[in-house]
């Protein structure tokens, strides 16, 4: 988990540290002809988001599912979910 977490954070700082590398490269006054890079940067950071995002509300819904068929198991068996933790 951490190693995805991890990941997630690089991400969200490469548009970032790009434009820091350009201004470190050419200063100021070249950052304007670079500007189409540094959007492409955020416009994949940003899909990168919400593409994560997007893969755990599927995630959530799934285990929603695994844990209300559980339920069901429980309860079929006669047990008390309420006190089985």
């Amino acid at each position: 988990m951490f190693n995805r977490q991890f990941r997630i954070f690089l991400l969200s700082l490469l548009p970032w540290l790009s434009f820091v590398f350009v201004a470190a490269q050419g200063g100021t006054e070249d950052l304007k002809s670079t500007l189409p890079y540094l959007f492409a940067v955020y416009t994949i950071a940003w899909a990168a988001f919400f593409a994560y995002a997007f893969f755990l509300s599927r995630k959530q819904v799934e285990l929603e599912r695994e844990v209300e068929t559980l339920r069901r198991t429980l309860d079929g068996r006669g047990g008390d979910p309420g006190n089985s933790i």
